[in-house]
């Protein structure tokens, strides 16, 4: 079952649809692409364990839905909003309280998490 011709067909028969999927849980066109990449590497890797009790496209969408939920639950996809929140709201605002509140957080997340590495267990 798993071979490149395969990977191709099951890639043009529901590209479109996993990259709306991935979409509507990230909100960004190239997170949503890389999304779907790999939700696509991870089925021609488990091509295998296809049992063929429901059908093809349900299987798909299982792991695609799952591999959303866990990015949105990652640390990284966290810390990248969070920091994307606070520069909209830094952005265009002159020296007010709440700038200057909103700048002093995103540098102590900065300085807090920069530098942490997280274990994978892999």
């Amino acid at each position: 079952m798993k071979d490149n011709d395969w990977l191709g067909g099951f890639m043009d028969q529901y590209g479109t649809s996993i990259l709306h999927l991935a979409y509507s849980f990230v909100r960004n066109r190239q997170t949503a692409e890389d999304l779907a990449q790999e939700i696509f590497i991870k089925c021609y890797e488990k091509a295998d364990s296809f049992r063929g009790e429901s059908k093809i496209h349900t299987w798909l969408y299982r792991i695609a839905v799952n591999h959303c939920k866990d990015h949105i639950k990652s640390w990284h996809y966290r810390k990248v909003h969070v920091s994307e929140y606070f520069s909209s709201l830094l952005k265009g605002q002159q020296h007010g309280a709440e700038t200057q509140y909103f700048a002093k957080a995103e540098q102590v997340w900065s300085m807090r998490f920069s530098g942490c590495q997280l274990n994978t267990g892999k």
